[in-house]
């Protein structure tokens, strides 16, 4: 028979809603909502939960299991929306959600498990998404999401596994860094036309750079390690301001940067005495494997729908030490900035 449901729209919410380790055998729909306390459903078992158009202070749902979807649509949320180790059996979905913890937590999903597909687009967010751990069964999709957290990380989401795609394509745009450090994804990995702009954290440790100094430790995109089945795509505009970091990545199909400008268009630091010189770093691939090409020429349109993009542009060192690429090379009029410096360290 049908499965019953909780159904509210436009109710005031006077004062938290508790119910921890409740069981909740009805799907619960709230509409143009607004609560004044925080939502808490710390190990509770759900049917199924989807709020519209709500707003609300805080959402505490650590060890919730859902048996179908958990969706916050179109929501402000004006503190951390808090999942860890949540079990959802269908899709996540935030798009076009408001998430305002400035300075914190903003997205806490460690060890979050997700049956479905993890669907952020137009996600608005100020303060850090954490994913470190989680596993998605089918695509994470951030196309077109903001995401801001100034001197830290926009979205840390170290050894997150994606059955499907990551799309960071189509408008993403971070003011922060973006850690993917030993993350996984069965398919594409697609970041066209995003734009990073990173941020600089004193404790990492500092890329070497051969003859001499070590590499500005600011980061744009921190994936060292990062295992994609399908294709890196880093093209078609896609803008770093900072380092992109893919030490050791292992991409299955083409790594495609036509189009990109990566790193920041400043000089070199002085020398000074004994202290290593920091050197700009535009990409930092020492090590990785490509199992299909590597595109950085100006490309033509794939499709009828795409465009022809430009060349990859560099500000900074380019480093491909020990790569190795099994497919073709293509750096026909790449542009590299590094006045005073070798600009290309390359493979082999």
């Amino acid at each position: 028979g049908d499965i019953p449901a909780i159904r509210l729209a436009g109710a005031p919410g006077r004062g938290p809603l508790e119910l921890p380790g409740a069981t909740v055998t009805a799907l619960v729909e709230l509409t143009d909502c607004a609560f004044d306390g925080p939502i808490d459903l710390y190990a509770a078992q759900l049917a199924g939960w989807r709020l519209m158009r709500c707003t609300l202070p805080r959402v505490q749902a650590p060890n919730v299991q859902v048996r179908s979807e958990f969706a916050l649509e179109n929501c402000t949320v004006t503190g951390p929306l808090v999942l860890p180790d949540a079990r959802i059996e269908g899709p996540l979905r935030l798009s076009g959600t408001s998430l305002h913890n400035p300075g914190g937590h903003a997205l806490v999903g460690v060890r979050l498990a997700v049956r479905g597909v993890l669907d952020a687009r137009r996600l608005r967010v100020a303060g850090e998404v954490r994913l470190s751990g989680a596993r998605v069964d089918g695509n994470i999709d951030l196309r077109g999401a903001q995401l801001s957290r100034s001197g830290g990380d926009a979205l840390e989401a170290s050894g997150v596994q994606i059955g499907g795609n990551l799309r960071c394509d189509r408008g993403l745009t971070s003011q922060g860094r973006l850690v993917l450090a030993g993350a996984s994804v069965a398919g594409n990995a697609m970041f066209s036309g995003a734009a990073l702009q990173g941020t600089t954290t004193p404790d990492d440790p500092a890329v070497l750079v051969l003859p001499r100094g070590s590499a500005d430790p600011s980061a744009a995109l921190l994936a060292d390690r990062l295992r994609v089945n399908g294709n890196l795509v880093l093209d078609a505009g896609f803008t770093a301001v900072g380092t992109v970091r893919l030490t050791h990545a292992r991409v299955g199909g083409h790594l495609r940067l036509s189009g990109a400008t990566l790193g920041s268009p400043v000089e070199p630091g002085p020398d000074n005495g004994d202290q290593p010189r920091p050197v700009p770093v535009a990409l930092a691939a020492d090590g990785i494997e490509v199992l299909g090409d590597l595109e950085a020429r100006r490309s033509l349109p794939r499709t009828d729908q795409s465009a022809a993009a430009g060349p990859l542009s560099a500000h900074g060192q380019v480093r491909l030490v020990g790569a190795q690429v099994h497919g073709s090379v293509s750096l026909t009029g790449v542009q590299l900035h590094a006045p005073g410096l070798d600009v290309l360290f390359e493979i082999g």
